[in-house]
Order: structure tokens, then C-alpha cells, then sequence
């Protein structure tokens, strides 16, 4: 137990934590919570199945793949590993995470600028993502640094005080059956489990500096240190989900007419008054505007390097990424979010499956994965289409 929670696994954890919770992700455990009220135990139970769990099995067998995402799609056949991936990094990317986490920022300014429209915020977003993209700059790791912990703090004032001081949940009438697969459905929307395709190659270089993992020898090693690691960020996850949920569960009448995007927001200001709600915002505005960023570089890369093979400059690349941002920011959260959710329907459970059959082929020489993969598509597709 002592060597499992070490100082190094414990110090990890909360790294790859930190990578996974985006202010983004805030917003659908609070949007279950307000929604599913008493019986929020169903729902928010299949929220972090999904939401949790799966990105975190992704996550393992990214890194069995040593980060490597071309050698972990392509066992499904060359030509659709490369379309399943130009997909994912467009979902994550400028045609809708990143929008997402704009329209999210521009919710928390609004509420003490409310003059600020979301195209000129989404301009001067862009602006700065631009900047901050293309000159190095050491800002950005110090807002990383100070702004993790306002988040956090912010968060837990918002949960103990709901949890303490806020009113009776509401009741809901729905089954628990059909609330815990609404959850369920809700967690493809953190889209996390797509993400950890992309950011498994920072969290292995995490793994090996921190942990002293020797990635190219023992799979086996790796997939413990992995395990443990994804045990204590899992469960700060989950937690931190967990307590989002139940704190907007205790204030569902509150909240009542209120758009999702500006719950978190609405909430602070609820309880902490317009000073604190000022610091809970501004926190919620740069964490959304610095996943932004990362998403931004990471699309930005690979569109230069896999599609056009470096025939673009750089910030030719990056102009093209923020272009497509702003114009999809202006969609609304609301929006964005509906326009993902039919491809995430379908194309998660199958993601999920293949991070599966992927560690059995890495730990225990699995081979099948064609099958596999295309039944639960095809599977995914005939439940959405009923």
C-alpha cells in the first residue's frame, strides 16, 4: 500500500489529472446534477463510467503502443486508421473541443462583461492563442501552475458549501435505467477518451522522467505503473465529478433556466458572492483558454505534418486552425456540443473496444481486432438509427 501511494505515483497522478480536467469538463457532471436531482446516484454513476473510466483504458494502451497512434489505428486496416484519426483530431480540435472550451470562457467573462459579444471574444481568443503559439513563452506554464490550484480550491468551496448549505435535490421521475444510460451517453461528450490518443505520448514522458519506466523493455511494467498511476488521476476525477454533480443536485431550483455553459458560474456567484465568483471565473476563462491552445498546437501539427506533409508553414497551419475556430465558436455551446454527439454515439463504444483488444494484443498476443471494431460500429450505428 505504501510503495503503491509513493510520493512519485501520487505526484504523477495528479499530473495526468490535470491533463484530463479541462473547466470544460465541468460542465456535464453539473448539467447531470441539475437535471437528475434526487436521483442523481444513477446517472452520475454511468457519467464516469464513460467519462473515467474508458479514457483511462485508452490511456494504458496508448502507452503499450508507445504513444504511437498511427500503429494503434492502423491495425484496423491503413486507410480507415488514417480516416478514423483525421475524425478525432477534428473532434477534438478546432471543429468543436476547442469552440467548446471558447463559448465555456467567454460564459464565465460574460457574466461580469455582458456587453462582450462571443464573436469579438472569440477574435481576441484567437488572438491570444495565436500569440502565445507561436513566441515560446514561459507565461503559460505559470498560469498552469497557478491556476490549477484556483480551479481546485474554487471547486471544492462550491461543492462542501452545496453539499452543506444548499437546499433539497429535486425529484426526478425518470428510471433509473434511462438515467444511468443518459449519464453514460453525457460522459462521450468529455470526449477524453479521444484526447488520450493525442496526450498519451506527454503522459508516457511523464511516466519515464517521473517514474523511471523503461518503455521500450518490459510492457508489463509499464502497464502496472500505468495502472497505478490511473488509479489516484481516475480517482481525483471521479471525485471531483462526483461532488460537481451532487453540489448542482442540492441547488437544481436555483438553477432552474439557467444554459449549461454558465452553471459553474452562476453557482460560484451563488455562494461565494461576486468577489470570489470573480477569481472562480477568471479561473474557469484561462484553463478553458489554455486547453484551447494545446488542442490548437496538437491540431495544428498534425494537419501540417500528416496532411499536408510540411507543405504549409506553421502558422499558415495555425491561421487555418483559429479561422476554423472562430466560426464554429459562434455556433454556441449548446450547439456545438449537439453537433458532435451523433459521431460520438457511434464512434466511442468502437474506440473504447479497440483500446481494449489492443492491450489483450500487447500483455497476451490478441490478434483480432478487425472483427471487433467494425461489429461494434455497425452495432453502435443500428442503436442510434432506432
Amino acid at each position: 500500500m505504501k510503495r503503491f501511494f509513493s510520493g512519485e505515483i501520487l505526484i504523477t497522478g495528479f499530473a495526468v489529472f490535470a491533463m484530463f480536467f479541462g473547466a470544460g469538463n465541468s460542465v456535464f457532471p453539473l448539467e447531470i446534477g441539475r437535471t437528475a436531482g434526487i436521483s442523481n446516484f444513477y446517472a452520475i454513476s454511468g457519467f464516469l463510467l464513460t467519462a473515467v473510466g474508458m479514457p483511462f483504458i485508452g490511456l494504458a494502451s496508448m502507452i503499450l503502443f508507445k504513444g504511437d497512434y498511427r500503429e494503434f489505428f492502423y491495425r484496423i486496416g491503413k486507410v480507415p486508421g488514417f480516416a478514423a484519426l483525421v475524425l478525432i483530431i477534428c473532434i477534438i480540435g478546432p471543429f468543436n473541443a476547442m469552440p467548446r472550451c471558447i463559448t465555456l470562457s467567454h460564459a464565465a467573462v460574460k457574466a461580469y462583461v455582458p456587453g462582450l459579444s462571443l464573436l469579438l471574444f472569440s477574435i481576441l481568443s484567437a488572438a491570444i492563442i495565436f500569440i502565445f503559439s507561436v513566441k515560446e513563452n514561459k507565461i503559460l506554464d505559470i498560469l498552469g501552475y497557478v491556476l490549477s490550484p484556483v480551479l481546485l480550491i474554487s471547486l471544492g468551496i462550491i461543492i462542501v458549501k452545496s453539499l452543506f448549505f444548499g437546499s433539497s435535490a429535486v425529484v426526478n421521475y425518470t428510471s433509473s435505467k434511462d438515467l444511468f444510460v443518459g449519464g453514460l451517453m453525457k460522459g462521450y461528450l468529455t470526449m477524453d477518451l479521444l484526447a488520450a490518443v493525442f496526450f498519451s505520448f506527454i503522459v508516457l514522458k511523464i511516466l519515464v522522467e517521473n517514474l523511471k519506466v523503461d518503455s521500450s523493455k518490459d510492457y508489463k511494467k509499464l502497464a502496472k505503473m500505468t495502472f497505478k498511476v490511473a488509479c489516484v488521476a481516475a480517482g481525483l476525477l471521479g471525485i471531483t465529478y462526483l461532488g460537481l454533480s451532487y453540489a448542482a443536485s442540492f441547488r437544481g431550483l436555483a438553477l432552474e433556466g439557467i444554459a449549461q455553459e454558465e452553471l459553474l458560474v452562476a453557482i460560484a456567484r451563488n455562494l461565494m458572492g461576486d468577489a470570489l465568483g470573480i477569481v472562480a471565473s477568471v479561473a474557469v476563462a484561462l484553463a478553458c483558454l489554455t486547453t484551447a491552445l494545446t488542442l490548437a498546437a496538437v491540431f495544428t501539427d498534425f494537419i501540417r505534418i500528416e496532411l499536408f506533409e510540411n507543405r504549409i508553414s506553421y502558422i499558415t497551419s495555425l491561421l487555418l486552425t483559429l479561422s476554423i475556430m472562430i466560426f464554429y465558436a459562434n455556433y454556441g455551446f449548446s450547439r456545438i456540443v449537439g453537433m458532435a454527439a451523433p459521431i460520438l454515439n457511434v464512434i466511442y463504444p468502437a474506440v473504447i473496444v479497440l483500446a481494449v483488444v489492443n492491450i489483450a494484443y500487447k500483455l497476451f498476443g490478441f490478434k483480432y481486432v478487425k472483427i471487433p471494431f467494425y461489429f461494434t460500429i455497425a452495432l453502435s450505428l443500428i442503436i442510434y438509427l432506432k
